[in-house]
């Protein structure tokens, strides 16, 4: 399958209270501006909806990664290695050393 991510979002500071987000359908160029019926929305200080943009695209960016590394190894996104039955999935969450936002935005 042929997969495409449309989001056009800049997040500037996303833990800190000057938080600010930026996104839209706008693709930030002439023809977007003056010529496309295109949108953008800037929203600043609002540090709870920066963070929850800040998941999203953490969440987007962490799915093509892991679908990325799967091609190195020779699977691709149909390929089914079944579901753990066991917990040792969540250990690396458990202990923080994976999904901290922290690693993200130090």
């Amino acid at each position: 399958g042929h997969a495409i991510v449309h989001d056009k979002i800049v997040i500037i500071d996303p833990m800190e209270d000057n938080a600010t987000v930026i996104t839209g359908s706008h693709n930030l160029g002439y023809k977007a501006s003056y010529e496309n019926d295109e949108n953008l929305v800037i929203v600043e200080g609002d540090k709870t909806f920066a963070a929850a943009y800040a998941v999203h695209m953490l969440d987007v960016f962490d799915h093509y990664k892991f679908r990325a590394w799967r091609r190195t190894i020779g699977k691709g996104p149909s390929d089914d290695d079944g579901i753990s039955v066991d917990d040792k999935w969540l250990k690396p969450y458990a202990d923080g050393k994976k999904g901290a936002i922290a690693r993200y935005f130090p």
